[in-house]
């Protein structure tokens, strides 16, 4: 299992407001384990709150057609957003 962590705000050195705002992205067809992997991870570090992150707001499928539901969408990701490190290709999402 492996993932990428993009920052939205600049250089990860200069960042140091908290509590940490994380999002791990999620769009349809993708292998859900390279979603819950990172979140559970993620999710237990202190002062720091994990988002579910879609497209927009409408639930997906993933692969193997589990039903997978983002709590916000991509514009309002977090300061960190993680996508699948695996062998699917990510989507090229735009932010507005």
């Amino acid at each position: 299992m492996s993932f990428r962590c993009l920052s939205a705000k600049g250089p990860v050195h200069r960042f140091r407001r908290f509590p940490l705002s994380v999002g791990c992205l999620i769009f349809p067809q993708m292998d859900q384990i390279d979603f819950t992997g990172p979140f559970e991870i993620l999710s237990r570090m202190p002062d720091t709150k994990v988002h579910v992150v879609g497209k927009d707001l409408e639930p997906i499928r993933d692969v193997q057609r589990l039903l997978l539901t983002p709590d916000t969408c991509v514009a309002r990701a977090g300061d960190f957003v993680c996508t699948d490190g695996g062998k699917r290709k990510t989507p090229k999402l735009q932010i507005r």
